[in-house]
């Protein structure tokens, strides 16, 4: 696992971890990706507060989470989103030294 922890060099870990307690719209579309696959715009949006969840992505990547987006693969205007397997593995290794470390 520290190899997919060694592939993220910029990722500031400290702040990613806090996002899965936060109230924040930042927080809860990254709480919407971790699952893993796919995930329309829409349900971002949802998540996310409004329309700004394009922004919410945006932080979510200045954090150095890799958000990849693409256009949908339904007839949908609105893009679709996720985080790669290999950063979910990282960040499921940093959340279990967080609570190791408590």
């Amino acid at each position: 696992m520290e190899l997919f922890v060694a592939s993220y060099p910029n990722a500031q870990w400290d702040k990613i971890l806090q996002l899965r307690d936060q109230d924040t719209a930042k927080a809860k579309v990254f709480r919407a990706l971790l699952p893993g696959g796919w995930v329309p715009g829409e349900r971002l949006e949802g998540a996310g507060g409004g329309w700004d969840f394009r922004t919410r992505v945006a932080r979510i990547r200045n954090l150095g989470v890799p958000v990849v987006s693409r256009e949908s693969q339904v007839e949908r205007a609105c893009h679709e989103y996720h985080i790669p397997q290999t950063f979910l593995l990282a960040y499921e290794e940093k959340e279990r030294e967080k609570w190791r470390a408590a």
